[in-house]
């Protein structure tokens, strides 16, 4: 038994090694240096050609988020039973006793309904708990100001915390179908 005990420790100290790795942020890569005997055109030729590259690689990262998002979108479409449009009518006051920064959550009521029978009376979207980070939850539409619009994707017709997926602005909306339900 104590034999397990000390191979235990070798097993766990590298089975934490790689988290500790991700959690760490290399820092940017830096343009090449001039190499020995390297005329200022070459060199010049070579950081530009690096810029283009780090420029190139940001649009790359840019459009496979962007492509990401969309899907997301898409599949939300395909699988929510709920798609709504829904408005901030009242904000949740926090409670005496804590100290908020923040709006910790809304009263939203359904406008129109594009997908499923979701219910007439409003409901409340409230942060799901508070981090050593922030609020964690519903964020964006909890923070919603009086009047703002959501298109909601949600699992069933109660409309609540539990059943909500997402809801996205009309600024955050990136495919046709949710983009056109703002404009009806």
């Amino acid at each position: 038994m104590k034999n397990f005990g000390l191979l235990a420790l070798p097993v766990l100290a590298v089975a934490l090694a790689p988290s500790a790795q991700a959690c760490s942020i290399a820092p940017p890569p830096q343009p090449p240096e001039p190499e020995e005997g390297e005329s200022s055109a070459s060199h010049s030729a070579r950081v530009a050609a690096f810029h283009f590259g780090q420029l190139r690689e940001k649009e790359l990262d840019a459009a496979r988020e962007q492509a990401q998002r969309e899907g997301y979108e898409r599949a939300l479409w395909q699988t929510a039973s709920v798609v709504a449009l829904v408005e901030v009518v009242a904000t949740v006051e926090p409670p005496e006793d804590v100290d908020f920064n923040f709006k910790p959550g809304v009263v939203l009521k359904v406008v129109q309904a594009e997908r499923g029978s979701p219910q007439s009376e409003p409901f409340t979207i409230t942060f799901r708990s508070l981090t050593s980070c922030g609020p964690f939850g519903h964020v964006r539409m909890a923070q919603g100001d009086i009047s703002e619009r959501f298109v909601v994707f949600a699992k069933d017709d109660k409309l609540d915390m539990e059943s909500v997926i997402i809801g996205y602005t009309k600024a955050e909306a990136q495919i046709y179908g949710t983009t056109q339900l703002f404009e009806k």
